[in-house]
């Protein structure tokens, strides 16, 4: 992420409540959230959740709508083992080609087949490559979406064998830390799996135990906009 974009994100930290803009749970939390995007994958994300049981740790799991259709098993399954769920769009496009009555629509069309399935609605959203305009924002806002970003990010998509276990090596979890990862690669249970003496040192924990409902509203407040967009300028 740029220097401009890394700036306005945490700005947005400081202006907005955390039921709007949660990028981490710093100041707010004890524990700290594993987060995982892009699944459910059959192969990798029963793997995933057979190393969280055996860690015992929860987690919450950012699935994409057209994988979540495919596999509606894994999603109870993920949701009956005590993890969490969001809505990581249902195509997971590249950002610059969804506009944001488009990535409404994915938004609305996720969220209702997660009902379906779960029985529970479900208002953590995650964009993919964490990426979102102004009028994007507002739109998932305007739908009642608690958007959720992360602060530790140790690139499992890309990192090598040695990479990873230099990064696994390397971390020390903090209480507030969102780590970013992914259920479609293998890469990342390999990673879970390195990170275990780091994770054992604090409790793991969801991201809607961070939320305070008293701090959302259906239609936002002004002044949360208006700051919003004064920051973005």
């Amino acid at each position: 992420m740029n220097p401009l974009r890394q700036s306005i994100k945490w700005a947005m930290s400081v202006l907005l409540p955390r039921r709007r803009w949660l990028v981490s749970g710093r100041g707010l939390a004890q524990n700290a959230a594993l987060t995982f995007d892009d699944g459910p994958d059959p192969d990798v994300t029963p793997r995933v959740l057979d190393e969280l049981a055996a860690q015992g740790l929860r987690a919450t799991f950012f699935v994409v709508g057209r994988a979540a259709q495919l596999q509606p098993s894994l999603v109870r399954r993920i949701v009956d083992e005590g993890h969490g769920l969001g809505n990581h769009t249902w195509f997971h496009r590249e950002p610059d080609c969804v506009n944001a009555r488009q990535l409404a629509d994915e938004i609305e069309r996720t969220r209702h087949l997660l009902a379906d399935i779960t029985g529970r609605d479900v208002a953590l959203f995650r964009p993919p490559q964490g990426k979102l305009t102004l009028s994007k924002l507002l739109a998932a806002w305007k739908l009642r979406q608690t958007v959720v970003l992360w602060n530790v990010d140790p690139r499992d998509y890309r990192a090598s064998p040695d990479e990873r276990a230099e990064w696994a090596a390397r971390y020390q979890p903090s209480a507030g830390d969102v780590v970013l990862l992914h259920d479609n690669r293998s890469a990342s249970l390999d990673l879970l799996q390195r990170m275990r003496p780091a994770l054992a040192r604090i409790e793991c924990g969801l991201i809607e135990d961070w939320l305070q409902p008293k701090e959302f509203s259906r239609h936002g407040t002004p002044s949360a906009q208006k700051r919003l967009q004064e920051v973005a300028r």
